[in-house]
């Protein structure tokens, strides 16, 4: 008897609960169409995530990009030089640069200063009223040149003629003409190369026929430069401030020049290298406002007769700015010695810019004294800039 009533409990008990299954499977479907979604209240999941959850910013990686960016001194045609680049009742000047080429032209922007003028109204010359052959401008162009600064104490040489037909010939032979121009004319420069754009201004303390023509010569004055920095650093990355300044043939920094420096670089500059006195001086790094500027005090010649000692041996300021994100910085800069060649061949004097380092290459027309004057005094202008956060990405 015990035992049917237990059998007829659990006949009960399966059937109660197949009854339930039924139901509850009903109201799904007339709910949601699905006898296998849950018959919760909607929105029941949605209520449970936490209302004050953010989800972690998705880090994007900034993309770096480089410029090279190379500057040489005073590119200066004296008589002689225009004697030795005399060929077949043309010139050619381009030997003369043939050993610094390779350095020149694999850089991304290069720069030299033009101290001279070519008026072709006016009958050529050397020192002290400089109209150089317009080959000049092919050679310059083949060596890799692309910005010509053309605001010194010659610009004036072969009167305002001589700026405008100067400046017009350097833009039609392809370079850029950075501190001279027409009045109103826009006097600086702007280059984009790899997405990073360098801004370029140029001053000259004066002419040698004063200070003239003020509307179209760039002249060392500390509120227009303010004004001109303000104005070029809203359209570039980087500010390279040519300064044509300093005393000629003397080595030592001048106080009035380290102010002027400093002044500047306290305007925004990054980057200031000088020219003028035809000697290379010193190259440093400052620390301006928590800014690293590195300054250049002369570059020296590049290419001239001058017979002054120290004249003949002069720098290029060699420069890599690294651009990431929305800093832009010198990744790695230095000084690269060179050194003007000058020697008889044939009847014919030789003029050649060559590097310093390859000095003894040319023990054949240069004498051992010479060669130990030179990796001397290289080694005294010699300057390697690499800031700590790029050397220790190197490790």
């Amino acid at each position: 008897m015990r035992r049917k009533l237990l059998i007829a409990l659990l006949v009960l008990s399966v059937t109660a609960a197949v009854t339930v299954f039924s139901s509850n499977t009903e109201n799904n479907l007339l709910l949601t169409g699905s006898p296998y979604q849950s018959s919760l209240p909607l929105g029941f999941f949605a209520h449970s995530v936490r209302e004050d959850y953010t989800a972690p910013p998705v880090k994007i990686e900034e993309r770096s990009s480089e410029v090279t960016v190379i500057s040489a001194g005073d590119v200066i045609f004296h008589t002689p030089e225009l004697d030795a680049a005399r060929e077949n009742g043309s010139y050619n000047f381009n030997p003369m640069f043939s050993e610094v080429k390779s350095i020149m032209e694999t850089k991304d922007i290069a720069v030299a200063n033009f101290e001279s003028t070519i008026n072709p109204d006016r009958k050529l010359s050397g020192y002290p009223t400089f109209n150089t052959p317009v080959q000049a401008l092919d050679a310059l162009k083949s060596t890799g040149i692309d910005v010509l600064l053309s605001d010194n104490n010659h610009t004036l040489d072969t009167g305002v003629e001589g700026i405008k037909s100067t400046d017009r010939l350097i833009e039609e032979y392809g370079f850029k003409v950075v501190g001279s121009g027409e009045p109103g004319k826009d006097k600086s420069a702007v280059i984009e190369k790899n997405g990073i754009k360098i801004g370029m201004l140029s001053y000259t303390y004066g002419t040698n026929y004063g200070i003239q023509y003020k509307d179209m010569i760039n002249y060392i004055d500390e509120p227009a430069i303010q004004r001109d920095m303000d104005n070029i650093k809203r359209k570039c990355d980087f500010v390279i401030v040519y300064l044509h300044v300093g005393t000629e043939y003397v080595r030592t920094v001048e106080a009035s020049t380290s102010k002027l420096v400093k002044d500047i670089a306290s305007m925004g500059a990054d980057a200031i290298l000088c020219s003028h006195p035809h000697v290379a001086r010193k190259s440093e790094v400052l620390n301006v406002n928590g800014r690293e500027v590195f300054v250049n005090y002369s570059m020296g010649n590049f290419i001239s007769n001058q017979n002054d000692k120290y004249t003949d041996i002069g720098s290029m300021v060699s420069m890599t700015i690294e651009k990431n994100g929305s800093n832009t910085r010198i990744k790695y800069a230095e000084t690269i010695p060179v050194y003007r060649l000058r020697y008889k061949s044939g009847g014919k004097t030789i003029f050649k810019t060559v590097l310093c380092s390859s000095i003894e290459n040319y023990s054949n027309v240069v004498g051992s004294s010479d060669i130990s004057y030179v990796k001397q005094v290289s080694g005294e202008i010699a300057f390697t800039y690499e800031p700590a956060q790029a050397a220790d990405s190197k490790k």
